[in-house]
C-alpha cells in the first residue's frame, strides 16, 4: 500500500509493478536490483484522500503506469466520476493537464487492456480512501498486516476542495505487507532564522530570506525547494526555484553586498564550508558522470550509478 497522489507514489508503484527484466536495463542501481529481483509482489495500492483532478502526478509517470508490461492498472470508474463534481469541472476547464488526465484514466478505464501477455501483478489507483491506521498481521504484532481506510468525499469551491470523511464507520480493510508513505513532507525551523509555522516555510522574496517587509531581507541568507516555496512540484520546478535564487545571489554579489558583510575572523569561509560538504566543482561532476556512462556502455546501460560517497569523490579528483 502507497500512500500519497503524488509522483513519488507513481514511481514507487511503476518499480514494484515492474517486471525484473525491464528493470535491469534501466540504470537503477545493482543493489536495488538484486533486492527487487526477489520481490514478491503481486498487487499494489495507491490511496489518496482526493480525487484523480486533485491529485498531483503527471502526465508522463501516469502514462507510464498505463503501459507497464505484465502490469494490470486498475481504476474504479465510481471514482472517476465521483471526482468529477461541479467545483472539479470547473478545475477541468481551467486547466489543461487536469483535462487531459482526466481524458487519460477515463480511456484507461473503457480499454484497460496494457501490453500483451498474462498480467503478473496488479496495480490499484484508489481514490477518496484516507488512511487510519495500520493494522498487524495475524499471529505477528511487529509486522504490519493491512491498512485501514475511512472513505471521503468533496466539499468547497473549485482550486481549494478539500477531503472530508463521509462515515466514520463506514471502513475498508486492505490487506498489505508493506506500507510506502509517498506525501512529501514539512520542513522545520532552523535556529536562528524567521519561519513560517503555519506553511511551513523560511519567509522569503525570490530567495532571498526576510524577517518580514519592515525589516527587509537577511544579508547573504538565502533558501531554495520546498523551505522556500512548500512541498510542490517536479524536478523541473526544483530547477526553475534554484535559478531564481542564484539569480538573487549574483544580482547581490554584483551589488556589491558580500564584500559589505562583516562575517568576523572567526568565520570559516565559503571555501572551507564547501571542503567540510563534500561539494564538487562542475569539472568534478563531469568525471562521475562521465565514468557513469563509460560503465553503462560495458554494460549495456545507459549508465551504472557511482552510489558511494567516497569513490565519487575520488573519481571527482582524479584529472
Amino acid at each position: 500500500a502507497i500512500v500519497g497522489q503524488g509522483n513519488v507514489a507513481i514511481d514507487c508503484a511503476r518499480i514494484l509493478g515492474k517486471r525484473i527484466e525491464d528493470i535491469k536495463s534501466t540504470d537503477i542501481a545493482e543493489h536495488a536490483v538484486d533486492i527487487l529481483s526477489k520481490s514478491a509482489v503481486e498487487n499494489v495500492y495507491v490511496i489518496g484522500r482526493r480525487g484523480h483532478v486533485q491529485a498531483a502526478f503527471t502526465m508522463k509517470e501516469m502514462r507510464e503506469l498505463t503501459q507497464l508490461a505484465g502490469c494490470d492498472l486498475i481504476i474504479d470508474e465510481a471514482d472517476l466520476e465521483n471526482g468529477r463534481t461541479d467545483a472539479s469541472k470547473e478545475e477541468i476547464k481551467q486547466f489543461r493537464a487536469k483535462k487531459r488526465m482526466d481524458a487519460l484514466l477515463q480511456k484507461h478505464v473503457e480499454s484497460p487492456k496494457g501490453p500483451g501477455g498474462e498480467a503478473e501483478r496488479s496495480i490499484s489507483l484508489r481514490f477518496f480512501r484516507s488512511p487510519t491506521a495500520m493494522l498487524p498481521r495475524e499471529g505477528n504484532l511487529k509486522h504490519v498486516g493491512a491498512l485501514q481506510l475511512e472513505k471521503t468525499k468533496l466539499e468547497g469551491p473549485a482550486g481549494s476542495q478539500r477531503a472530508v470523511v463521509t462515515d466514520k464507520d463506514d471502513l475498508e480493510i486492505i490487506p498489505c505487507d508493506m506500507v510506502i508513505t509517498g506525501v512529501g513532507y514539512q520542513s522545520t525551523a532552523m535556529e536562528g532564522l524567521p519561519f513560517d509555522h503555519d506553511s511551513c516555510v523560511v519567509p522569503n522574496a525570490r530567495g532571498r530570506v526576510h524577517e518580514g517587509s519592515a525589516k527587509g531581507p537577511l544579508a547573504g541568507v538565502y533558501c531554495s525547494g520546498w523551505v522556500k516555496r512548500g512541498p510542490s512540484g517536479i524536478i523541473g520546478t526544483n530547477i526553475m526555484d534554484a535559478r531564481e535564487t542564484v539569480r538573487a545571489i549574483v544580482q547581490d554579489i554584483s551589488d556589491g553586498l558580500f564584500s559589505e558583510l562583516k562575517l568576523g575572523a572567526s568565520h570559516p569561509g565559503m571555501d572551507a564550508v564547501l571542503t567540510t560538504h563534500n561539494v564538487v566543482d562542475w569539472d568534478g561532476y563531469s568525471r562521475i558522470d562521465q565514468l557513469e556512462m563509460d560503465l553503462g556502455e560495458k554494460s549495456g546501460k545507459d549508465r551504472v550509478k557511482l552510489v558511494d560517497v567516497e569513490t565519487m569523490l575520488e573519481v571527482s579528483k582524479v584529472a
